[in-house]
């Protein structure tokens, strides 16, 4: 198997793009360069794209009115939040407007940076690899890099596998912590925690259709449901996540994502994931009127996560935009991703928008389907591809429904 890792920084100059393969003596350096215009790609530019991604992939407005420059939205959209009352985001055209090229406004912009980020010396450089290690900077960590274009009629998810690190040291410390599988092709997960928090306008039988995978997979002896709404388990609060977490090698998290800025928190370490407090279900629409002491009762934060002793495979955050993280000096990644590495796991998917819940279910079922495979059991990153690549090839080709969930820390 041939890995190169592939890592980008950018600041207000220009971004620029260091090749590293096995073998090679040092990393070959690269510049992105908008093939448009010919000059050089900065942040600015990076994040004005992941701006009108937002548009396309967050989740618009009621009042939304798809005949108009999205441009003129997409102010109203930045104050859209995760913690927007579901019924706010979804509304009955949305699958319409995906298939409508006029709606693919940040896309567009997206794709025609694939030259810059993924210059022709590179592709050649990469052509035989099987895997591409991907170490964002700045906004970057916000951009779904399976949608780039390989070419004009291929993403590049179809031609090589993706995988995410927040830094080298990072990727070496994940991939210590997968010694087990590391060390011999024939390990497999056998148990696993399934933990879900519906808040009101979710479809709780959706998230019953994980733990349903899981047990399909895992035998039902093996999997500890803790599902705040729906037929199965006990509701999925902090403290029943944290008793339960240990001892799981698949830790599968059904909830909602909140940001500190959302709550108006300078600390990136109080985003968390939504949950009940045990008695109820989440409130998600009430939750920016709450005190933060009523708060804290529905929210698993990134502090708290830090302090878990986390034994698993792998976590899976089906939460919306669990990936988003706040990006300080030094490109810090401080959010749940990395709280969930720290404390253990040394592979986490993660969601990069609010996802669809049906699409999501059903990219994350062949993704387990695939992977945990009694017969011919794929890794991770060649799981989530095969995964990604059978839905772009069906109803929901969009990016907004296959792309949002990337693998980040080790691979295997």
């Amino acid at each position: 198997m041939r890995v190169a890792l592939v890592a980008y920084h950018t600041d207000a100059t220009g971004t620029a793009i260091f090749l590293v393969l096995r073998g090679a003596p040092e990393p070959c350096v690269f510049h992105a360069t908008d093939p448009t215009t010919g000059r050089p790609v900065t942040l600015q530019h990076l994040q004005d794209v992941a701006r009108r991604l937002l548009v396309d992939f967050h989740g618009l407005p009621e009042r939304w009115d798809s005949r108009a420059d999205a441009h003129a939205y997409a102010r109203v959209l930045r104050e859209l939040s995760p913690v927007t009352p579901p019924q706010q985001r979804r509304f009955p055209i949305r699958d319409a407007l995906l298939d409508n090229p006029r709606f693919d406004y940040g896309l567009t912009y997206w794709e025609r940076l694939s030259e810059a980020l993924l210059p022709a010396a590179l592709r050649e450089a990469v052509a035989g690899c099987d895997l591409l290690c991907i170490v964002p900077h700045g906004p970057l960590h916000l951009l779904p890099f399976a949608a780039l274009r390989w070419s004009a009629d291929e993403y590049l998810i179809e031609r090589i596998g993706l995988a995410y690190a927040p830094s080298a040291t990072v990727l070496r410390f994940c991939q210590y912590k997968n010694r087990r599988r590391r060390a011999g092709p024939t390990y497999r997960a056998t148990s696993a925690l399934v933990a879900a928090a519906a808040a009101a306008g979710d479809d709780p039988a959706l998230f019953d259709a994980d733990r349903q995978t899981l047990v399909s997979l895992l035998g039902g002896g093996h999997v500890t449901s803790l599902i705040g709404a729906g037929p199965a388990g006990l509701p999925a609060s902090k403290e029943t996540i944290a008793q339960r977490a240990a001892g799981h090698d698949i830790i599968h998290l059904a909830c909602h994502g909140v940001f500190a800025s959302d709550l108006g928190s300078p600390d990136p370490l109080d985003s968390a994931l939504l949950v009940s407090d045990g008695r109820s279900i989440p409130p998600l629409a009430m939750l920016p009127r709450l005190t933060p002491q009523e708060r804290a009762n529905f929210l698993l934060t990134a502090r708290e996560v830090f302090a878990l002793e986390l034994e698993a495979d792998l976590v899976t955050l089906r939460a919306c935009s669990s990936g988003r993280a706040e990006v300080h000096s030094g490109d810090e990644l401080l959010g749940l991703s990395r709280a969930f590495l720290y404390a253990g796991a040394p592979s986490l998917i993660v969601a990069q928008w609010n996802v669809s819940q049906r699409s999501s279910s059903a990219l994350l079922d062949a993704f387990y389907r695939l992977w945990l495979d009694e017969a011919a059991p794929l890794p991770k990153w060649a799981a989530l591809r095969e995964a990604q690549r059978r839905m772009l090839r069906g109803r929901d080709r969009h990016p907004y429904h296959w792309a949002p969930y990337v693998l980040t820390g080790d691979w295997l």
